[in-house]
C-alpha cells in the first residue's frame, strides 16, 4: 500500500470518527430512557474503539496471539461482574426493580 493510499484511509478513518463522536453527543438530545441512552453511547464508543484499533495501531496484520490477549481480560472481566452480581442484588434490589 502506498502512501497516499494509507493518508486517504486514515482521513476517512478519522471522518468517520468525528462523525460519530458528533453522534454519541447527539445521542442525549434525543430525551430517549437513561438505560438506551447510555447502550446507545456504550454501542458507539465501542464501535470507535474498535476503529482505532484496527487501524490506527494496526492490530489488522497481528496474528491470533494478539487477539487472545485482548479477549482472555475480556472473559476475565465478565466472570468478575458476573461474580458481584449477588452483592449488587443484595444492596440494590429496589434500583434493580425500577429496570427489571
Amino acid at each position: 500500500m502506498n502512501s497516499t493510499t494509507a493518508s486517504n484511509n486514515h482521513t476517512m478513518i478519522f471522518s468517520v470518527l468525528v462523525v460519530m463522536a458528533l453522534s454519541a453527543v447527539g445521542v442525549t438530545f434525543l430525551h430517549l430512557p437513561i438505560v438506551t441512552n447510555n447502550v446507545a453511547i456504550f454501542a458507539i464508543a465501542f464501535v470507535m474503539a474498535g476503529l482505532v484499533f484496527f487501524q490506527y495501531m494496526d492490530l489488522k496484520s497481528e496474528g491470533k496471539l494478539i487477539y487472545w490477549i485482548m479477549i482472555i481480560p475480556f472473559i476475565l472481566f465478565g466472570i468478575l461482574l458476573v461474580l458481584f452480581i449477588p452483592d449488587v442484588c443484595h444492596f440494590s434490589i429496589n434500583f434493580l426493580r425500577r429496570f427489571f
